[in-house]
């Protein structure tokens, strides 16, 4: 091989297989071997290309075509193509590549554990970003890894999961799609949330325009398409809306089939499972308000409150299981643990306190306060019970009013009662002693002078007494004992139910004097003020004789 120095052209070789050797060891060589030209370090160390002055000397590789970094036994490192992209390889297999929109990633991108990472700043944003799967260190965003949806328009959303938000058209602005399907086929919608499988999807049938609406779990909301202002959390929720605006459902299967209704909250499990299409109801608490389908305007707090209301509006229950049975029944208002859940189609009760009204309720008008107050009411209506278990004997009873711990009517069916305090109750205090009662001659008929006076009142015996009631001694009878009435063991004036009603039956007047209530027989009541016309009669009879009485004597002291 001849070696040329020139001073025009450079070193030269005469043959294509030459080469031009450095070093003791030949470790540096340059070559051609017909087809390609080599550069080669073949000895020990390392091999550098580098400029010789930091910070002014630039160093060019510049190809025809495309410029290859290899590694190892020729695997692809970095690829420059000409007009082209630029690819970065992993082990011979391209992860990065830079493209006319931007740079295609194959594969995860994952931030270094040792520090915090920031993707953009303050002042660079991201109009749109699209991904598939966000990775997590439990608590921070750390990651996505994922491909892109199909959406390429809109500006400021956010796009996670495939084919969320795929459908977003130009001028949609600030949603966020995080999920599979998440959100796929709105088209204008504005500031909407949706995260979870086929969260907020919509349906291909009609684009999904709504806005301000935040769906949280898989299939919430899934259904919409102009509905607005919705919020739904929790399997299922609210997956039926479709017109509907301004309802909260949080829970799984929350307003599950409400669809055009508006203005509604659900919160728990089932809670407004089945409405429709009703507005301004409002159900906190497992199965509150389950079964409402016709009814509207409801307002039921608590597990199971009014859960079995299916036509009846303008309820309201407060408390677990309050007003629970309700069915078509009408403005009724339970407050309390099962407070009213014995109404089924009684309307415009009230009942305050667990189990108050907790009967089968079909009566109407029913006022019910305190605990197990008016407990056993039926059919029964516009009966007032106040207190510790008022007027729980009443069934079917009605007009009764019952005020103090433990009142109740004679029977279960007594009517236009008015009973103050229990048996315990031996003083009744007030400024005015006596009661006013209706007494118009307008409102009376047959008028005749009493007949009864001084033989009548002959035959009843006043007694004095002590108390020795058997309510008493089953309470000290009881297991565990209870403490006997206060009254037991106390004297006091009056008189025997049972002698006043013998002398009424014998003579024949018990109809109308009414001197013992014995609708109860086991519990004979008297009413000693009845006696009063009698007791004037007697006086003036007393004031006849008297009268008669000193006349004789005038007339005997004058002859």
């Amino acid at each position: 091989m001849a070696l040329t120095i020139n001073g025009t052209d450079g070193i030269e070789t005469n043959t294509d297989t030459g080469k031009i050797k450095v070093g003791t060891h030949d470790d540096l060589q340059i070559l051609h071997d017909g087809s390609n030209s080599y550069v080669k370090h073949n000895g020990e160390g390392h091999f550098y290309v580098q400029t010789s002055e930091a910070g002014v000397e630039d160093l060019y590789l510049q190809a025809g075509n495309d410029v290859y970094i290899r590694v190892q036994t020729g695997e692809t490192a970095v690829k420059a193509i000409g007009d082209g992209g630029v690819e970065l390889y992993h082990d011979n297999n391209k992860k990065i590549e830079t493209t006319t929109n931007g740079v295609t990633v194959t594969g995860r991108i994952d931030a270094a554990a040792d520090s915090a990472h920031d993707i953009g700043t303050t002042g660079v944003r991201f109009a749109n970003a699209y991904v598939d799967t966000y990775y997590g260190d439990g608590s921070n965003l750390t990651g996505v890894s994922g491909g892109l949806s199909n959406s390429t328009t809109g500006s400021d959303n956010v796009l996670g999961g495939t084919n969320a938000g795929a459908d977003l058209q130009a001028g949609a602005l600030r949603n966020t799609f995080i999920g599979s399907s998440a959100g796929r086929y709105v088209t204008t919608g504005d500031d909407n949330i949706a995260i979870g499988s086929s969260a907020f999807i919509g349906t291909n049938a009609a684009a999904v325009t709504g806005n301000q609406n935040v769906c949280v779990g898989s299939y919430t909301g899934d259904a919409m398409t102009s509905g607005s202002d919705n919020v739904c959390v929790g399997y299922a929720a609210g997956t039926s809306l479709t017109t509907g605006g301004g309802n909260v459902f949080v829970g799984d299967d929350a307003g599950a089939a409400t669809n055009t209704g508006g203005s509604n909250i659900a919160i728990g499990r089932n809670a407004l499972k089945v409405s429709t299409y009703r507005n301004t109801c409002v159900a906190v608490g497992e199965g509150a308000l389950a079964s409402m389908t016709d009814g509207y305007s409801n307002v039921a707090v608590g597990g199971y409150a009014l859960t079995d209301c299916e036509a009846g509006y303008q309820n309201t229950a407060l408390g677990e299981h309050a007003g629970r049975y309700i069915t078509s029944g009408d403005y009724n208002v339970c407050l309390g643990r099962y407070g009213g859940a014995g109404i089924t189609e009684g309307n415009n009760n009230v009942a305050i306190g667990p189990y108050a009204l907790m009967g089968t309720v079909t009566g109407s008008n029913n006022i019910g306060v305190g605990y197990e107050a008016l407990n056993d009411v039926t059919s029964g209506h516009t009966n007032t019970g106040v207190g510790y278990q008022a007027g729980d004997v009443i069934i079917t009873g009605y007009n009764n009013t019952c005020l103090g711990n433990g009142a109740d009517t004679t029977s279960d069916a007594s009517t236009n009662q008015f009973v103050l305090g229990n048996s315990s109750v031996s003083l009744l205090r007030c400024q005015q002693t006596s009661i006013t009662a209706l007494s118009d001659e307008r409102d009376k008929t047959d008028i005749t002078d009493l007949s009864l006076g001084l033989s009548f009142l002959k035959k009843i015996r006043p007694v004095k007494f002590k108390w020795d009631t058997r309510e008493g001694k089953a309470r000290v009878a009881a297991d565990p004992p209870e403490p006997p009435l206060d009254r037991d063991g106390t004297y006091e004036a009056g008189f025997i139910a049972q002698e006043l009603q013998k002398v009424e039956n014998d003579e024949g007047v018990a109809s109308w004097m009414k001197l013992v209530h014995d609708e109860n027989p086991e519990r004979l009541e008297a009413t000693p003020g009845n006696l009063l016309p009698v007791l004037v009669n007697a006086i003036k009879e007393l004031s006849t004789k008297n009268d008669a009485l000193e006349a004789r004597i005038a007339t005997l002291e004058a002859g």
